[in-house]
């Protein structure tokens, strides 16, 4: 329920975390339990807190 900033790379931050956590785009790192709506056509990503987060072509096909 809260937001981290870090300096850092995101890939060791994945690498830490578990199966709950996708990284969509380069720039991000969601939590699956945390998604409300996907939009594949405007490849973004809703989450239950209003936030929205980009999602590269590439890694759309892992969310469907």
């Amino acid at each position: 329920n809260r937001q981290m900033e870090f300096l850092g790379k995101i890939k060791e931050i994945e690498k830490q975390v578990d199966e709950r956590f996708y990284r969509c785009h380069r720039s991000f790192l969601v939590n699956r339990d945390n998604i409300r709506e996907i939009d594949f056509q405007k490849r973004v990503i809703y989450m239950v807190n209003g936030d929205e987060c980009l999602i590269s072509s590439r890694m759309m096909k892992g969310l469907k």
